[in-house]
């Protein structure tokens, strides 16, 4: 039986010039809340330890800061 291809799709197959104008807009306007839907952020230095929660599942919308 063959295996089907892999493809891949960048972005989610999004039209980035096209699609994320107008979230990025709204998020800068404050018509977004993105920061809510945020529960931790991570430094460089816990990485480690933000992808051990997620592993575990117990993160969720986690998000690593890059200085």
């Amino acid at each position: 039986m063959a295996r089907p291809p892999i493809t891949r799709s960048p972005s989610g197959g999004a039209r980035p010039a096209e699609d994320f104008p107008a979230p990025a807009a709204a998020y800068l306007d404050g018509r977004l809340d993105l920061d809510g839907l945020i529960t931790a952020r991570f430094g460089l230095a816990a990485i480690n330890e933000g992808c051990s929660a997620l592993t575990r599942g117990a993160a969720t919308r986690r998000v690593v800061v890059v200085p």
